[in-house]
């Protein structure tokens, strides 16, 4: 579909906002036909080719009428009353508009954050950007339906429950409880789907009140294990009486128990650590994907200005 509409215009020196309001029409519906992508309705072609058909001075006396209007209007709203507030939100919820993102997206706006970056920066807005909005709002066919909220049911806490995890997780020590059964961390976390850092934060004490879901998983795997036989989890490496282990293979035997402790200790500081660190490195990583996002964002932003700019 061929923009003649559009040639039209740009050779009698009017801008979208121009043909808009003097045809009567939805700056966005026009726009649409401006760039070739609707057809003009019948109804509009006679006030097209009467607005076109008009003296440049006639244009511009009811063009200069409209703009004062619409920087009254635009002056007004752009104040702000508050963190990320603006006159316009009164506005916005009188159309069941609840955030200026929303706004985005019915004003044709591909990428979230102009209203928000006009608002910021009100005094450097164009005239056709702020009849945009103007024209948008001057419009009650534009009033959004009212969006029903989803009640949820009120869930009842088994305040016993809790008290009954707490009191337990308050009178147990699990240092000791871990220290004494000589469990690798690896083991507790494979087995609860805790992670390494609450479970080391909870050897620790380091939690005040550790959630719920948490404790219930601690209290099952620690209930296992003591119903469990202890042959599970051996702390020596032999079945022999210790009278009748003789001393120097007995001294033998506790070395060795202790180097294995030693080494399983080892094991589970550097991993820690090590994990520790693929994960602090692996959240800096995020923030520079986070950063390149937004600017990536910015540049679409202000590329869509441009061509919005050029078209116009």
């Amino acid at each position: 579909m061929t923009n003649h509409y559009r040639k039209r215009r740009i050779k009698a020196g009017l801008t979208i906002s121009d043909v808009a309001v003097g045809i009567d029409m939805d700056y966005m519906q026009y726009a649409l036909i401006d760039r070739g992508l609707k057809k003009m309705p019948n109804k509009y072609l006679e006030r097209f080719n009467t607005l076109l058909g008009r003296s440049k001075g006639e244009a511009a006396v009811a063009k200069m009428s409209r703009e004062e209007l619409v920087e009254e209007w635009w002056n007004e709203v752009s104040k702000q009353k508050g963190h990320g507030k603006y006159n316009l939100t009164d506005i916005m919820n009188t159309f069941n508009i609840a955030t200026l993102g929303e706004l985005d997206k019915l004003l044709g706006y591909k990428h979230p954050g102009a209203s928000s970056h006009f608002l910021q920066h009100a005094k450097k807005v164009t005239y056709d950007i702020k009849h945009k909005y103007y024209s948008f709002f001057e419009n009650e066919l534009n009033i959004q339906p009212v969006k029903k909220t989803e009640v949820k049911p009120n869930v009842k806490i088994d305040n016993r429950k809790q008290d009954e995890i707490f009191d337990w997780w308050n009178s147990f020590d699990f240092k000791k409880w871990y220290d004494e059964n000589n469990i690798s961390r690896q083991h507790i976390c494979k087995s609860t789907k805790i992670s390494t850092g609450t479970l080391s934060n909870l050897y620790r004490r380091k939690f005040d009140k550790p959630t719920i879901s948490v404790l219930y998983r601690l209290k099952d795997y620690v209930d296992e294990v003591e119903s469990v036989n202890p042959v599970l989890f051996p702390t020596t490496f032999t079945s022999v009486p210790v009278e009748e282990v003789p001393e120097d293979v007995k001294r033998v035997g506790q070395e060795l128990v202790r180097e294995v402790n030693e080494n399983m200790k080892l094991q589970e500081k550097l991993t820690e650590k090590y994990k520790y660190k693929v994960e602090e490195i692996q959240s800096e990583i995020n923030k520079r994907q986070c950063q390149i996002e937004k600017l990536e964002e910015q540049k679409r932003f202000y590329e869509q200005i441009l061509i919005d700019i050029n078209e116009d």
